[in-house]
């Protein structure tokens, strides 16, 4: 299933490229892989995820992310947790995030062009959510703030 590739960087030193595709019956092909500075690593973990994968098939469905949660349960993790800390503004600019469809999107799948979709949608009046028309820099201070919620959810 795993496979290791060696190669070498502009500078010389050597890296290992770690490698596992599975092509089963009734699933999807699944391709995964993962660089490493050595030999014994890139091995260990080749091991450790085939195994992880023996024990979890619905990982080859790609169901692996599906504790996964959306971005407005990832905004009101941020609030409950840094509460008092920031400004009305800030609070108010999440609050107001959350009422658009970008908020309904899980955090694992969202992409840049879910992030054009919200952008777009900030430069035009949106019926739903009655808002009308930004300028750019709110919009970039939209995505900022969005961007914040997501460092944030990486790490805790």
């Amino acid at each position: 299933m795993g496979t290791l590739v060696q190669r070498s960087l502009s500078d010389g030193t050597l890296r290992y490229r770690a490698e596992i595709r599975i092509n089963r019956k009734n699933f999807p092909a699944y391709k995964e892989s993962k660089t490493f500075t050595t030999k014994r690593i890139a091995e260990k973990w080749v091991k450790k995820r085939e195994v992880e994968i023996e024990n979890n098939p619905d990982i080859l469905n790609g169901n692996h992310h599906e504790k996964s949660i959306k971005l407005s349960d990832a905004i009101d993790l941020y609030l409950n947790e840094t509460e008092g800390v920031y400004s009305k503004t800030k609070v108010n600019a999440l609050k107001l995030i959350k009422k658009f469809p970008i908020a309904k999107k899980s955090i694992m799948k969202l992409n840049s062009l879910d992030l054009s979709d919200h952008v777009a949608l900030r430069k035009t009046y949106c019926p739903k959510v009655k808002v009308g028309p930004v300028v750019p820099s709110t919009i970039l201070h939209e995505l900022l703030q969005i961007r914040s919620v997501l460092t944030h959810a990486s790490v805790m």
